[in-house]
């Protein structure tokens, strides 16, 4: 994969606020697409490549990152949907934030990626760091820092692809990097356990690496110093949007306050990301009830990806086939 050189139009967005993710993007503003949720993200590479969770971008029409202030519009490189893995590249094309901006002396940046810690290193009782961006419309858009320990070297179910944690995570911290006392990554944020207490997965960097092979420059260790680990790692972490095609939800626009909106909004972009995710885990009676309150409502205007989702399970339930046979009962 050739190297990217971005056109000079990134969008500066050094004060930019939870209300404008709404119409960010060009096609957002003209009502083509619709924002539906974040997750976390962090670079892999100088060249601007970012790692996050299939799931969060899962059925994206646009993707934007947004980091240093700036946004950029994102292209996907590979996906993995076992894995819940996503590669991303800023885009020849960046976002259009609908005002002019002055790039004659802009320069493109050398992104700074992530260390990877030694194979192996991932152990019980490590000390570990979460660094993420959860749930933006009610804590702000600056990244969130979370302390704990390696719990177990398997996920959800003894998946062996992940390992447990207790550092705390919430909506938007998936795809986010784990990291450790060394700054070095270890893992990747993906999902905590409803109703469990403090226990997160995150997926392996042995899998990320898997998963990395042949798609980024080899990545190369660097020593740091202990007192700016976690603020170099923070740095090399971005906050990632997600939009897919639709308009929004008609009720989001009617007048609220202000903080019932961010609410509003908060509740729907949680309730998106968590159906995605009850749909990898397969959790069928919880997806059909989850979806089933989205479309009562939001009607129509909750797009097609929860309506498909609805239909699938339905089907795995056995209800769409039951119905089908009921209808061609009273046919007859």
């Amino acid at each position: 994969m050739s190297d990217v050189t971005l056109a000079p139009s990134a969008i500066l967005m050094r004060d930019v606020k939870f209300d404008n993710i709404e119409t960010l993007t060009e096609r957002a503003r003209s009502g083509k697409t619709r924002y539906v949720g974040n997750g976390s993200g962090f670079f892999v590479s100088p060249r601007g490549d970012v790692v996050t969770n299939h799931h969060v971008i899962d059925g994206a029409d646009e993707i934007v990152a947004i980091w240093d202030g700036t946004a950029y519009k994102m292209k996907i490189v590979a996906t993995d949907k076992v894995l819940d893995l996503a590669l991303l590249s800023p885009d020849a094309v960046c976002v259009e934030f609908g005002k002019d901006i002055d790039f004659s002396n802009y320069t493109q940046p050398v992104f700074p990626a992530l260390d990877f810690a030694d194979s192996g290193k991932c152990k019980v009782g490590l000390t570990v760091f979460v660094i993420g961006y959860p749930q933006i419309g009610l804590q702000g858009m600056a990244a969130k820092v979370t302390k704990g320990i390696v719990s177990c070297l398997s996920g959800f179910k003894g998946q062996a692809d992940n390992f447990q944690m207790d550092a705390a995570i919430q909506g938007g911290n998936s795809g986010g990097p784990v990291i450790d006392e060394s700054g070095r990554l270890i893992g990747v944020s993906v999902a905590k356990l409803r109703g469990g207490e403090n226990v997160n997965y995150a997926i392996k960097m042995e899998s990320l690496q898997k998963f990395l092979k042949g798609k980024v420059p080899s990545n190369q260790t660097q020593s740091a110093s202990s007192a700016d680990v976690i603020e170099r790692a923070v740095r090399s972490s971005v906050l990632v949007l997600s939009y897919e095609r639709g308009s929004r939800p008609l009720r989001f626009d009617e007048s609220k306050g202000e903080r019932a909106k961010i609410e509003e909004w908060a509740i729907f972009e949680k309730s998106i990301l968590h159906a995605k995710m009850l749909k990898i885990r397969k959790e069928w009676k919880d997806l059909k009830k989850l979806t089933d309150a989205l479309i009562t409502r939001y009607g129509d205007a909750v797009g097609e990806d929860i309506k498909e989702l609805n239909e699938i399970a339905k089907k795995e339930l056995g209800e769409g086939e039951a119905k089908d046979k009921k209808e061609q009962i009273n046919e007859k």
